[in-house]
């Protein structure tokens, strides 16, 4: 007997995509009110990193498309900026190249941030594709497309990441 799926984000792609995209802005808006200044502890860090591979995961498994590994982090820092503008601090105020300094804030602020919370975001997105689409193929094979040698190049790549 066939079950009738009346949930939109379980039968429709356009829900799936909008459901990770929901994901990835409620992380953003979150991370953004607990931690304005981006994560300052290790525990904070670790929190930060968690929460990124799990909404990547999601995001990735939901979409069940690549195209989540580079618009998921993309999403999340858009969210994340704008979620602290009123924010002040030589790490989270205008971005300016204007003097070492302002140099020296961008990387230890912004770039730390998408060392630890966007790449692993994007990682976990591919991970999230990928098993999702393993799952909704089955384990027939059938539906492989590419060489064997790519599928092994690209799951290499994706395991050392």
């Amino acid at each position: 007997m066939n079950r009738i799926r009346t949930n939109v984000f379980a039968t429709s792609r356009i829900g799936r995509i909008a459901a990770a995209g929901l994901a990835t802005a409620a992380a953003g808006l979150v991370l953004a009110r607990v931690m304005p200044h981006g994560p300052m502890t290790s525990s904070q860090a670790m929190a930060a990193l968690s929460i990124a591979l799990v909404v990547g995961g999601f995001a990735g498994w939901a979409a069940r498309t690549r195209w989540a590994a580079p618009t998921t982090p993309l999403v999340f820092a858009a969210v994340f900026e704008i979620a602290r503008l009123g924010t002040t601090g030589p790490s989270v105020g205008a971005i300016r190249f204007d003097s070492i300094f302002g140099v020296v804030a961008f990387i230890a602020g912004r770039g730390f941030d998408a060392l630890v919370i966007l790449a692993p975001m994007g990682v976990a997105a591919l991970w999230g594709a990928s098993i999702a689409r393993q799952r909704t193929r089955g384990d027939t094979g059938s539906a492989r497309t590419g060489s064997r040698a790519g599928r092994v190049v690209r799951r290499g790549a994706l395991g050392l990441a």
